[in-house]
């Protein structure tokens, strides 16, 4: 029997093997890099293999670069097309728009856009400003009930929230679900990544460029500020921290990983 708040996220290479029925939503695609996205007919497969084995399925987008919007068209037209009315998570507004266009009509607010500080630091500034501004800084965007309706009236249903060190301090209500990702909590990202930038010039790689090598490496960094190892892959910094009760208090499921996102 499948649970409802437990779902697995895959990322590239495939080909992606099922899981056990532990999970009822199985979710696919790149999250931090367009240049790692699968290829439409890769997710095709693998999507329609989850949904005769009875899961649901998401479609996860990443911030996407200008040069590579016309791409990442052509994947949501198709997916779209022969996949049919799935959840679609959204890192970047451009790539909303584009979902729009080829009739995707649900969305989860992700958490490159629900962003929040991965530490609990506060900066010499943080310290000068009054109670009620620093309190803003420890929310994230979907945390606002203005803003939370307004995502609602474009079609979202969930905002993405990472396992920060200091928690979370969610209203007690809010119109959309709230969705956990364990145990990989991103600190930082980039357009230029260490890796797929080797030997090519300007600030991204074209698709067909990257060697994505971002697979094979990863670089170990100690933080004071943070108190836990950072490690970076490709072009996003992490650190873990798992959830420690499988649906915490006050979020509606959470999203697994089982490898560092990419």
């Amino acid at each position: 029997m499948a649970e409802t708040g437990r779902t697995l996220a895959f990322y590239p290479p495939g080909p992606w093997e099922l899981p056990d029925r532990a999970y009822a939503t199985l979710r696919f695609g790149a999250e931090f890099c367009a240049s790692v996205t699968p290829s439409a007919m890769d997710l095709v497969r693998a999507m329609a293999q989850g949904i005769r084995a009875g899961r649901k399925v998401e479609l996860v987008t990443t911030y996407t670069p200008q040069p590579l919007l016309e791409w990442i068209h052509g994947i949501l037209e198709t997916v779209q097309q022969e996949v049919g009315a799935i959840d679609l998570v959204i890192n970047d507004w451009g790539v909303y728009r584009l979902a729009r266009e080829v009739g995707f009509e649900r969305f989860i607010f992700g958490r490159l856009l629900n962003r929040k500080r991965a530490g609990a630091e506060r900066t010499p500034e943080d310290v000068s400003l009054p109670e009620a501004y620093a309190a803003v800084l420890g929310r994230t965007a979907a945390d606002n009930a203005y803003f939370a309706n307004y995502l609602v009236s474009l079609g979202f249903v969930e905002a993405e929230y990472d396992n920060v060190l200091q928690g979370h301090d969610l209203p007690p209500e809010s119109p959309l679900g709230r969705v956990l990702h364990t145990p990989y909590v991103f600190v930082t990202t980039s357009r230029k990544c260490p890796v797929g930038m080797v030997g090519q010039p300007g600030d991204t790689v074209p698709v067909s460029g990257c060697r994505q090598q971002c697979g094979k490496f990863e670089a170990q960094l100690q933080s004071d500020a943070y108190g836990v190892t950072l490690v970076q892959t490709g072009n996003t910094l992490f650190y873990e921290n798992p959830v420690a009760h499988p649906v915490p208090s006050g979020f509606s499921r959470v999203v697994e990983h089982a490898r560092m996102p990419r």
